[in-house]
């Protein structure tokens, strides 16, 4: 039976998903930010043909593996292992670059 082009576990979860929906489910943020953490890395993904997915089994061996590190490193060893630091920029009016001082 087709599954949409998703593929699936024999437990019957899925083996990649989409990098919005791996930003989203696991870190609560948005496409756009999404696709800037897999671009740096953040996100571990693989490239099929045009599609960029995300496989399921690595991000959550990732996962468990920053948090057993910050467990056995205590609170400091969390600033290592951020997603991401915004920046605070001045923009122009228009939000599409730097303010003319």
């Amino acid at each position: 039976m087709p599954t949409g082009g998703r593929q699936k576990m024999t437990d019957g979860a899925e083996k990649t998903i989409s990098v919005p929906e791996a930003g989203r489910r696991y870190f609560d943020l948005c496409q756009g930010v999404s696709y800037d953490a897999a671009k740096r890395g953040d996100i571990p993904t693989i490239r099929i043909g045009r599609l960029l997915r995300v496989p399921v089994r690595v991000l959550e061996r990732m996962l468990d593996s920053a948090g057993e590190h910050v467990r056995s490193n205590g609170a400091e060893a969390l600033a290592p292992l951020q997603l991401f630091a915004r920046k605070s920029v001045k923009t122009d009016s228009w939000g599409k670059g730097p303010a003319a001082e």
